[in-house]
C-alpha cells in the first residue's frame, strides 16, 4: 500500500505492504464522509462500494489517502489498529485517538487487472514530451480520439511508450481518470535531473461496463453560435432542453467536430477547448475567435433499447464500399424504420461493433451509414477493405408505440421532371387524411411494385419530407405513398377493435366490407388510417407477403400459410367522432312481394322526409324481427350508408329468398342539431347496468311529446365523463332507439361493466317550430338549460 509521509504529520502503519501488478489500475479520489467534531472521517471500502457501485472493485490491492485540500493538518496523529488503514477496509480516521480534530480526507484505490481489464480503452500516446514535460489529459485524448475513450472514466493506468507502467509520484500532477495524467519536469539543476526528466508516455482507461456493451450514437446537434457569448458551447444541458428525448441524460462518450466537419485538433482552437461528459465548450481568447462547432454522443445500451428496429444489411461490399444509407433501408424496408431516427448502431455481419472513423463519410442517424475503400495502394490496402456491415436505429418511443397506417396517395404524375409525393402538397390537397408528423414511410408503383425492382432506384429519394423520383433515363414510374402515424394522432377518432374472423383454411379475413356489416354504426365507411395486430397485441405491420390487404379504404386480408388471429382498428375523420345521432328503424320494402327487399336511401327520403339525413355516415340492417344481418347468411347486393341497403332474391345462393329487413342510419351533427334537447343523465351504472329509456324521460317539459307527429327522430348517447360516442367505446347495447331510449346491461359485456352515459334527442323540426308559436318558455331545445 502507498504511505504519505508530510513533514508536518505522521501516519503509522501496520499492515502488509502489497506490491501492485504491471497490469494494476488506479482509480480517482473519493471522499463520501466529513469530519464530525464527535466522531472523524470515515472512508470505508463497504460504504464507497455502496455509493458508488461499479466506480471501485471489490477487492483492492492499494489505497492513496491524502487530504481534501492537499495541505495536510499541523497535528500528528496516530492509528491505533491497522484496520483504519487498509486497502480491503478503506480509511477511517477517529478523533479521539488523534491530538486534533481529524482533516477531511480523500481516498483511492489501485484494482487488480481482472477489475481493470472487464472494460479498457486502447492506449492513447496523444502528447509528445517537451521541455515542460508530457500531457495526456482525458479532454485532449477526447479531442483527438473521439468516442473511443468513455466520458467518465472509472480507472487509469499510465505506462511509457516502451511499456515500463508508471505510478503517482509528485512529478505527476495529473494522474487522475477524470483528468488523464501529466508529467512536469523538474528545474535544470545539478547533475541528476536528466534522471527526473519526462519521459513519453502513454495511458489507457477503464470504463463503466455500459461503454462496452452495445451502444449507439446520435446525431450532430449545434445548439450555440461562436459570436454571442464569448465562443461557442455546446453543453449537454442545454441540448437535453433543446431537443428533448432525442439525446440519452447520460451520455458514456462525446465528439466534437467544425460544422464543416474539421476535426477539433486542427482548428487552432485547441488550446481554449474543453470537453468533457457535460458538453464541448470553445472560449474566445486571441488570437481569433472560435469556429462553429457541433457535438454528437454515444448512449447505453438501456437508452438505445428503448425503441430499437431490427438489424439491415441491404447492400453488399463491392468495389466502391459498403452503403447503408437510411434512404435506400426506407426503400426497401417500409414502414420498419423510422423516418427520422435518433441514434445508430453498425456492426459487421459477423457482429463486431464499429464505430466512426475516417473511411466511414455517413455515420449518422439522419442519413444512414456508408463505407469507402481506400485506393489500392501498398501491400496493406486490404486490411482498409470495407467488410460487409449492419445498422440499426434507436427512433423516438412514438414509433414503438401504438401506430397507424394510411392509405395511399398518388397526386402526382411523372410528366414534368419526374414524380413528387412531397408531404407538403399531400396536406394541402387531402387536408386531415394524413398526420402532420408521420413516423413512417412507404412507396410503390400504382401497379404495387417495390420501388427498390424499378429500376429508378437511384434517382429516388424519401424521407420525412415525402417521396420523389427525378428523371433521368429510364423515366421514373408514377409512384404512390402511404405513412405511418403516431398514436396521438391515430386516437383522436378511433374505433373499438373489431376481430370478424378466425385464421381458418383461407386466412383471415377482417375486410371493411364485412366489418361494416359485423359492427354497424361503429366503423365509418371512408376510415383514413388502420391498426393491426395479433388478438394478444403483437402489431402487424406491412408489408408482408401473406398480408394481400393492409389498407383502411379496404381493411385487412391475410392469406393462409403463416396466419395468426388479427383484429383491426380504424381512425375515422373527426366528423365521425363528433356529435352524431342514431335514426330509428325504416322497413319500406317486402321480399316476398318485389322478388327483393330495396331499402334504398333516395326511396326513404321520399317515404320520410325530414326524418333521414340526406348525408348518413353510417348504415345498419336487421331482419324486422331483430336478427343481425351478417347472421342470416344473406347475400346483399348494396350496403352503406351513401345509397342504402339492397338484398335481392336472384342473387342469393341455392335460390333462396332473401329475409325482410329494416334499416336505420347515423347522421351527422348538421343534422342532429336542428332540433335537440338537453343531455339527460337520469341513472348510473351499477346493477343492472345504465338506463336511459324514453318513456321515463319524456316526463320533462318540452320534450318532443308522445303525440305522433312530435316523436323523437334521432338519439345521441356518450360517456358522461369523457363525452365519447357510445357506439365507439365497445360497450354492447340492450336498446339504442329514438323511439325507446337506451340502455346498457352488465351482464352483457363480456366480464366487463357499462360506462356511465347521458343522452339526448332530435325532434322533427316541427315540434320546434311549434314551440317557437307558441311562445312557450322552451329552455331545453338546442341544448339549452
Amino acid at each position: 500500500m502507498s504511505i504519505k509521509v508530510f513533514v508536518t504529520w505522521v501516519v503509522v502503519v501496520t499492515s502488509t505492504l502489497i506490491s501492485p501488478s504491471s497490469q494494476s489500475c488506479i482509480t480517482q479520489w473519493f471522499d463520501h464522509d466529513d469530519p464530525s467534531d464527535e466522531k472523524g472521517d470515515s472512508e470505508l471500502l463497504a460504504d464507497l462500494l455502496n455509493v458508488y457501485p461499479g466506480q471501485i472493485c471489490p477487492n483492492p490491492i492499494d489505497i492513496d489517502v491524502e487530504p481534501v485540500s492537499g495541505i495536510p493538518s499541523n497535528e500528528t496523529f496516530i492509528f491505533i489498529s491497522e484496520v483504519r488503514y487498509n486497502s480491503t477496509i478503506g480509511f477511517e480516521c477517529i478523533n479521539s485517538n488523534q491530538r486534533g480534530v481529524c482533516d477531511d480526507y480523500k481516498v483511492r484505490f489501485t484494482c487488480p487487472e481482472e477489475w481493470c481489464s472487464t472494460c479498457r480503452t486502447p492506449w492513447f500516446d496523444q502528447g509528445n514530451p517537451s521541455i515542460i514535460g508530457d500531457s495526456e489529459t482525458l479532454s485532449s485524448i477526447m479531442l483527438t480520439y473521439p468516442l473511443q475513450v468513455c466520458a467518465q472514466p472509472i480507472a487509469i493506468e499510465v505506462a511509457t511508450t516502451s511499456g515500463i507502467p508508471v505510478l503517482p509520484d509528485a512529478r505527476f500532477p495529473i494522474y487522475d481518470p477524470t483528468q488523464g495524467f501529466t508529467c512536469v519536469n523538474p528545474p535544470l539543476i545539478g547533475w541528476w535531473w536528466w534522471k527526473w526528466w519526462c519521459k513519453d508516455y502513454k495511458v489507457r482507461f477503464t470504463c463503466p461496463r455500459s461503454f462496452c456493451k452495445p451502444k449507439c450514437v446520435t446525431r450532430w446537434y449545434d445548439s450555440d453560435d461562436p459570436d454571442t457569448n464569448g465562443g461557442d458551447f455546446e453543453f449537454l444541458s442545454t441540448i437535453l432542453n433543446k431537443y428533448p428525448g432525442e439525446i440519452c441524460p447520460n451520455p458514456i462518450a462525446i465528439e466534437a467536430q467544425t460544422v464543416s466537419g474539421d476535426p477539433v485538433y486542427q482548428t487552432g482552437n485547441n488550446i481554449q477547448l474543453h470537453i468533457s461528459a457535460f458538453g464541448f465548450s470553445c472560449t474566445h481568447v486571441k488570437p481569433g475567435f472560435c469556429a462553429d462547432y457541433k457535438v454528437r454522443f454515444t448512449c447505453p445500451d438501456e437508452w438505445c433499447s428503448t425503441c430499437r428496429t431490427t438489424w439491415f444489411d441491404q447492400d453488399d461490399p463491392d468495389q466502391e464500399g459498403d452503403w447503408e444509407t437510411l434512404s435506400s433501408i426506407l426503400l426497401k424496408y417500409p414502414l420498419q424504420v423510422c423516418v427520422q431516427p435518433i441514434a445508430i448502431e453498425v456492426a459487421t455481419t459477423s457482429g463486431i461493433p464499429v464505430l466512426p472513423n475516417g473511411h466511414f463519410p455517413i455515420y449518422d442517424p439522419a442519413q444512414g451509414f456508408a463505407c469507402v475503400n481506400q485506393p489500392l495502394g501498398g501491400w496493406w490496402w486490404w486490411s482498409w477493405w470495407c467488410k460487409d456491415y449492419k445498422v440499426r436505429f434507436t427512433c423516438p418511443r412514438s414509433f414503438c408505440q401504438p401506430k397507424c397506417v394510411t392509405r395511399w396517395f398518388d397526386f402526382d404524375d411523372p410528366t414534368k421532371g419526374g414524380d413528387f409525393e412531397l408531404l407538403t402538397t399531400l396536406h394541402q390537397n387531402y387536408p386531415g387524411e394524413i398526420c402532420p408528423n408521420p413516423i413512417g414511410i412507404q412507396a410503390q408503383t400504382i401497379s404495387g411494385q417495390p420501388v427498390y425492382q424499378t429500376g429508378n432506384y437511384i434517382q429516388l429519394s424519401i424521407s420525412a419530407s415525402g417521396f420523389s423520383c427525378k428523371h433521368l433515363k429510364p423515366f421514373c414510374a408514377d409512384y404512390k405513398v402511404r405513412f405511418t402515424c403516431p398514436d396521438e394522432w391515430c386516437s383522436k377518432c378511433r374505433t373499438p377493435w373489431l376481430d370478424r374472423d378466425d385464421p381458418g383454411g383461407v386466412g383471415d379475413n377482417e375486410t371493411l366490407s364485412l366489418l361494416l356489416i359485423r359492427y354497424p354504426l361503429q366503423v365509418c365507411p371512408k376510415p383514413i388510417a388502420i391498426e393491426v395486430t395479433t388478438i394478444s397485441g403483437t402489431p402487424a405491420l406491412p408489408p408482408g407477403n401473406i398480408f394481400v390487404v393492409y389498407d383502411p379504404l379496404q381493411g385487412f386480408e391475410c392469406k393462409n400459410g403463416a396466419c395468426q388471429d388479427y383484429r383491426v382498428r380504424f381512425t375515422c375523420p373527426l366528423s365521425f367522432c363528433n356529435t352524431t345521432c342514431v335514426s330509428r328503424w325504416f322497413d319500406s320494402d317486402d321480399p316476398k312481394t318485389n322478388g327483393s327487399d330495396s331499402e334504398l336511401l333516395s326511396k326513404l327520403l321520399s317515404l320520410y322526409p325530414g326524418e333521414i339525413c340526406a348525408n348518413p355516415i353510417g348504415i345498419e340492417a336487421q331482419t324486422i324481427s331483430g336478427q343481425a344481418a351478417y347472421i342470416t347468411g344473406d347475400i346483399f347486393q348494396v350496403y352503406n350508408p351513401v345509397s342504402g341497403f339492397a338484398c335481392v332474391n336472384a342473387g342469393q345462393a341455392g335460390g333462396g329468398v332473401c329475409d325482410d329487413y329494416k334499416v336505420r342510419f347515423s347522421c351527422p351533427e348538421t343534422f342532429c342539431s336542428i332540433c335537440r334537447t338537453s343531455w339527460f343523465d337520469r341513472d348510473d351504472p351499477d346493477n343492472p347496468g345504465d338506463r336511459e329509456m324514453w318513456k321515463e324521460i319524456q316526463t320533462s317539459p318540452y320534450v318532443c311529446t308522445s303525440h305522433v307527429t312530435y316523436l323523437p327522430i334521432a338519439i345521441e348517447v356518450v360517456t358522461t365523463v369523457s363525452g365519447s360516442p357510445a357506439l365507439m367505446t365497445g360497450n354492447l347495447f340492450q336498446e339504442f332507439d329514438p323511439l325507446e331510449g337506451f340502455e346498457c346491461v352488465n351482464d352483457q359485456q363480456g366480464g366487463g361493466v357499462c360506462q356511465d352515459y347521458k343522452v339526448r334527442y332530435t325532434c322533427p323540426k316541427s315540434f320546434c317550430e311549434m314551440v317557437f308559436q307558441t311562445n312557450l318558455t322552451f329552455e331545453v331545445i338546442n341544448g339549452r338549460n
